[in-house]
């Protein structure tokens, strides 16, 4: 079947690639003319200097795109990894963010709404994979956006653009049925109620999914979710140099455990000799490890540990977000002055056991995660912008944005042996008192862009923002640890409330960009840019569960890029179709990742430190051609080549000096006493989730029925390449196709739609990753040097299935 599947996606792709080369028809038609808003102003998306990649309301639509994971997958280069539920990667242009904030920022109308979580690798939140609906648009801006899109904009940005209600009195209902337990409806109404000064719009949407798998440990389905939102907007235009628009939005969903499965190591790596005897007990001179081929999920099953105290699944993830924008805007005759001042809170929940093996009481150390978090966002930002058109146009602008984050964590690390395993344990103790953590991030920053047109076809511009941003956060003195027989410290440790250490960083830095655009002919523009990206230092609170939060530990230092890019936008055939071309060099020194480490109280650990330096380099294509008025195709690659230039980290433990391949032996100055360990080089591998290819192919085809009505086919192919999924290039996520099928009637007032989501239900695992067998733990006190020996299996996030559905709406 996989081959089927494998032959079947690129001869689709072929053959849609080679349909874009034949022009069908005659009839006018011409590639779809969109307006964004990427540099503050209202522009043509190919007049703007700029890889943007814009989906528009009609396509969200047809296509049914309701999350994050919809949107990635109609954009070439980009990547979705999820983890766990507050664990979710966003990776653009082959920047994986490892350690510290994520690297692309999420943004609603223009407003930041990033978040970062507080006890994940990757920094993504809870709150950063939001449900959408009521969009008119969703850009994606590829590469360093950090002088107009704020502070978290390193790698590029994700705006989404929500429906303004206007003059017109409009309504849409809707409902979208599929196997597997799909259902959502929704529903839309919104127009004038002062004619002229003020419209209101009102919108929601409710959501069920019985999730494509069951626990084989539980026999219970997972991976389902159900929720609602709500959300209002107005429009007040009470002078002709005066609008306010206001946005007030309500969502609280739940979503259950994800299906993962668990593989056991498959090889055996032997240990560079200069680590025994030294780093490494003599009696460990190997390793195991999963390397190789990601298996299909085919071969897989999900193994969840059920809760000790329940039997049952642990809970998953739950959020109740609340929000309220409120952008005003005056015409100066000189500029338009612009406020943007947004509110949100949250409250996320997130219960799940790491390992994932099956069975808590076989395992010799597993770790729940149970936290309450309870988030409050604020900003306020202010900008003027000159009148466009003009040989000069500027803007300027100040940013204040604040996150407060207080989380309770009432999960615990257990270690076990056989006659006491953790589950019996777990079960019989009462509910625990909470560890507290938190986190304050206070950010101010000052912009502004400068462009002069030379003339006019040349025009410059230059662009920065100076960024200052302050850290506060605390965490408890030592973690909750289920020890019976005190192996690695007290028996039974934080049974009782745990005093939190407080820190701090500040961090300030400048972020220029550089841009030269050329008009060669009505048709086509060629540019270039010179831009920098930063990520400020912080404290991390990742990794204390092993030994408690440690401030000076936990430090790491900012991470800076530069990058360079040409590209040239234009369009053929009197308008029927455009070809976009952009290349582009990034540079990038002290990398954010995490290494291991040895805590004090024995245990392996991790800490994020900055790696010496990557670099990467790639090209993307767009194209987009309508022969006719009623076919439409469109194509989008991405290339990428990287590798890390200088990635020297240090570890102690026997898996990863095995899976590095190398050890120099190093005496590091660590209190209370000197610790011997190895420094691992990985300089000259693939960074990693970095698919060298991938490929987009759309197309949709409209064939008249009578009057108003059509048929409409509509069809997404996607190819991914694969991916190293470590970054020492041993597990290898294989490459896919996916092929998304929809076919319906529509009309101006209504359509149904019949969809086939992955069609030939291709069983590829996209997000996989080594994770710590905690069956295999031992500990080999002789010959010394003491060793705790800890190998790596698999875990692997199951694919979606085949989901097979109809959508239908009716408007008024």
């Amino acid at each position: 079947m996989k081959n089927i599947t494998k032959r079947s996606g690129i001869l689709f792709a072929v053959l849609a690639a080679s349909t874009a080369l034949i022009d069908v028809g005659s009839a006018y038609a011409q590639v779809e003319e969109i307006i964004v808003t990427a540099r503050k102003r209202s522009e043509n998306l190919q007049d703007i200097p700029l890889s943007i990649t814009a989906i528009t309301a009609e396509t969200i639509d047809r296509k049914g795109i309701t999350s994050l994971g919809g949107v990635l997958n109609l954009t070439a280069g980009l990547i979705l990894d999820t983890y766990s539920s507050q664990n979710t990667r966003v990776v653009i242009r082959g920047l994986s963010p490892t350690r510290g904030r994520p690297n692309v920022a999420f943004l609603q109308d223009g407003v930041d709404i990033s978040s970062e979580a507080v006890q994940s690798g990757g920094g993504g939140s809870l709150l950063n994979n939001t449900r959408l609906f009521d969009l008119e648009r969703i850009e994606i801006v590829k590469g360093p956006q950090s002088a107009l899109y704020g502070r978290s904009a390193f790698a590029g940005a994700i705006n989404y653009v929500t429906k303004k209600p206007g003059d017109k009195f409009e309504g849409r209902v809707s409902a979208d049925v599929g196997n597997y337990g799909k259902a959502e409806v929704g529903g839309s109404v919104s127009g004038p109620v002062v004619a002229g000064k003020l419209a209101i719009g009102l919108n929601g949407s409710a959501w069920t999914h019985g999730g494509f798998y069951k626990n084989s440990v539980t026999g219970a389905k997972i991976g389902g979710t159900d929720g609602y939102g709500v959300a209002t907007s107005f429009v007040a235009t009470p002078s002709d140099t005066f609008k306010v628009t206001g946005r007030l939005e309500y969502t609280n969903d739940e979503n259950e455990i994800g299906p993962f499965a668990w593989a056991k190591a498959n090889s055996t790596l032997t240990l560079p000799t200069s680590a025994l005897g030294r780093v490494i007990s003599p009696a460990v001179p190997t390793a195991t490890a999963f390397t190789g081929k990601v298996p299909s999920s085919k071969g897989l099953i999900v193994t969840s540990s059920p809760n000790p105290r329940t039997g049952l699944d642990y809970e998953g993830s739950a959020r109740e977000v609340f929000r309220v924008t409120l952008t005003g805007e005056a015409d100066l005759n000189f500029a338009t002055f612009i406020s943007q001042t947004h509110y949100a809170t949250a409250n996320t929940s997130q219960s799940e056991e790491n390992s994932r093996q099956g069975n808590t009481n076989a395992l010799a150390f597993s770790t729940i995660v149970d936290l309450r978090s309870d988030i409050e966002m604020i900003s306020q930002e202010i900008k003027l912008i000159s009148p466009s058109g003009e040989k000069l146009q500027w803007l300027t602008g100040a940013l204040f944005w604040k996150e407060t984050v207080d989380q309770d964590d009432v999960g615990l690390a257990c270690l076990s042996i056989p006659t006491r395993p953790c589950g019996p344990l777990i079960a019989a103790l009462p509910a625990f008192p909470a560890l507290h953590w938190g986190r304050d991030t206070t950010h101010y920053s000052a912009y502004a862009q400068v462009q002069y047109a030379l003339t006019d076809q040349l025009k410059i511009s230059a662009e920065a923002r100076l960024q200052s941003e302050k850290l506060l956060v605390n965490g408890p003195l030592t973690p909750r640890t289920l020890d019976p027989f005190g192996l690695f410290g007290r028996p039974v440790a934080a049974f009782t409330p745990v005093a939190s250490i407080p820190a701090g960083d500040h961090d300030g830095f400048l972020t220029p960009r550089f841009t030269a655009e050329y008009k060669l002919s009505e048709i086509t523009l060629l540019y270039g840019s010179v831009a920098k990206a930063g990520k400020p230092s912080g404290v991390s609170t990742t990794g204390a569960a092993s030994g408690g939060f440690d401030p000076e530990l936990f430090r790491f230092g900012a991470e800076t890029m530069w990058v360079y890019e040409v590209g040239q936008k234009s369009t053929f055939n009197d308008g029927k179709g455009k070809i976009n071309l952009d290349g582009y060099y990034q540079d990038f020194a002290n990398k954010q990742v995490s290494t291991q480490i040895v805590r004090s109280n024995g245990l392996l650990g991790t800490r994020t430190v900055n790696a010496g330096g990557a670099r990467v380099y790639g090209a993307e294509l767009e194209l987009g051609y309508a022969p006719t008025r009623d076919l439409n195709l469109n194509l989008a690659y991405s290339y990428i080549d990287s590798k890390y230039t200088n990635y020297v980290t240090t570890g102690a433990g026997p898996g990863v000096i095995a899976t590095v391949g190398n050890c120099k032996v190093v005496t590091l100055p660590t209190v209370p006493s000197p610790t011997t360990t190895c420094e691992l080089d990985r300089s000259g591998d693939e960074l990693e989730n970095v698919s060298r290819h991938s490929l987009v192919l759309s197309g949709s085809y409209t064939i008249p029925i009578s009057g108003d009505m059509n048929w409409r086919f509509d069809t997404d192919v996607r190819y991914q390449d694969d991916r190293f999924a470590d970054t020492e290039n041993l597990l290898l996520l294989p490459g896919y196709w996916n092929v998304d099928l929809r076919a319906g009637i529509e009309t101006d007032t209504w359509d149904i739609t019949a969809y086939a989501n992955n069609l030939f239900n291709d069983r590829t695992v996209k997000t996989a990753f080594p994770f710590t067998d905690f069956g295999t733990l031992r500990v080999v006190p002789f010959p010394p040097p003491f060793t705790v020996v800890l190998n790596n299996g698999l875990q692997s996030g199951l694919p979606d299935k085949r989901q097979l559905g109809l959508r239908a709406k009716y408007r008024f």
